[in-house]
């Protein structure tokens, strides 16, 4: 799935209607979530709070609470619910992230540190349509030490053409990375959860490649059919129960990947995450997690 980032670095001043363009732009969202092709998920990913956001002296907060329509303003409200960018952000290494910082990408004259992580997020954009240079398919953050990088941007034009061809070839991207990683396992086949196709359509690329190479990596040392836990690369999980899961990991990203087998041996791939998003007591209800969902998986097939 894909989540658009909230572009927050607006013009103080602007001669548009700032209410009316903000309440376009979230009619506009609600109609390209609504098809399912895109793969668009509703809640928008914002740098700060909704309330600290200011768009021409107004806080987004402001222009939430002052849509007339029940309707549109509880679709505002979904929409903006607290998604912050520090939710996400771990995805990265923390070397990309150093890089970026060092960089000092800027948009408009501004910092656009955010700009920049969405960009490696592979989140594009949404910006009000206040000025002629956010009017664009593409933004552009720059640094004076590395490259430029451009954003695909989504302005709440009525010509959505462009916007649902990039959408649509990201979300095929992740389709052809999911059946690379069935073929992985064509020796007995794989079951893969809803959690887990879940999870891999909202992992970034780098995570999704990494996935693919471990596993090759442990199919290549012959660690997966029969299954060889060395407390490196594959890990046995303690769990209640008589059900058995692994965790695929990779130490340097936090990579995990929770697995179990059926009786017959078939894979059954559960969840992915990162450490960064799993950690103590959270871990622990993921490995339960896991055990249950196996559990469940081997019940569905002995019916």
């Amino acid at each position: 799935m894909t989540t658009f980032y909230f572009n927050e670095i607006l013009p103080e001043q602007s001669e548009s209607d700032v209410q009316l363009a903000f309440e376009q732009t979230i009619r506009q969202i609600a109609l390209l979530s609504g098809k399912t092709e895109l793969e668009l998920t509703r809640p928008i990913i914002t740098g700060t709070s909704p309330n600290s956001i200011l768009i021409c002296g107004k806080s987004l907060t402001a222009l939430i609470d002052a849509c007339p329509n029940r309707d549109l303003r509880t679709e505002a409200q979904f929409i903006f619910t607290q998604n912050l960018i520090t939710s996400h952000e771990n995805a990265l290494p923390t070397d990309t992230v150093n890089d970026l910082i060092e960089a000092s990408y800027s948009f408009q004259g501004k910092g656009a540190i955010n700009l920049a992580i969405a960009y490696h997020m592979k989140w594009p954009l949404v910006s009000l349509p206040l000025a002629n240079y956010l009017e664009q398919n593409e933004l552009t953050v720059e640094s004076d030490v590395a490259e430029k990088l451009s954003i695909p941007n989504y302005y709440a034009q009525q010509d959505t053409s462009y916007i649902e061809r990039w959408l649509l070839d990201k979300a095929n991207e992740g389709a052809e990375g999911l059946d690379l990683l069935k073929s992985l396992f064509v020796e007995k086949g794989a079951i893969m959860t809803n959690t887990f196709n879940k999870n891999w359509n909202d992992a970034p690329e780098r995570l999704r490649k990494l996935t693919i190479n471990r596993f090759k990596l442990a199919i290549d040392n012959k660690m997966i059919f029969p299954i060889k836990a060395d407390d490196d690369l594959i890990k046995k999980c303690e769990v209640k129960g008589n059900e058995s899961v692994y965790e695929l990991r990779q130490r340097g990203s936090g990579l995990r990947i929770y697995f179990g087998y059926t009786t017959n041996g078939q894979i059954i791939l559960v969840s992915l995450h990162t450490k960064s998003e799993s950690l103590g007591r959270e871990q622990t209800m993921d490995i339960n997690s896991a055990a249950r969902e196996i559990r469940k998986a081997i019940a569905v097939l002995s019916v």
